[in-house]
């Protein structure tokens, strides 16, 4: 048997599942390729009513009381937000 990872026992924590039809081949390839784990995260947050916005990025993070509510972008747009995932 072949193993990228010469640590056998960190392979084997590694899932084997990590959504459907994104099987994990190896440790470095993903079947269907990493747009499945993209396409698997939208799906997520478009069924849990959120919302992503493409072509702009993030220039400030609004905090009041010490809560983020929400982002302005460079194309000057602010989107309020109880929750905000940045990558």
């Amino acid at each position: 048997m072949f193993a990228l990872n010469s640590e056998a026992s960190f392979d084997a924590r590694i899932p084997k599942r990590i959504a459907r039809g994104a099987d994990q081949l190896f440790l470095y390839s993903i079947k269907g390729g990493t747009t499945t784990i993209v396409d698997a995260l939208v799906k997520v947050i478009e069924n849990h009513q959120g919302q992503l916005h493409l072509n702009e990025f993030v220039t400030d993070i609004q905090i009041e009381n010490n809560q983020i509510n929400g982002v302005e972008t460079n194309l000057g747009n602010f989107y309020p937000a109880d929750i905000i995932v940045a990558s």
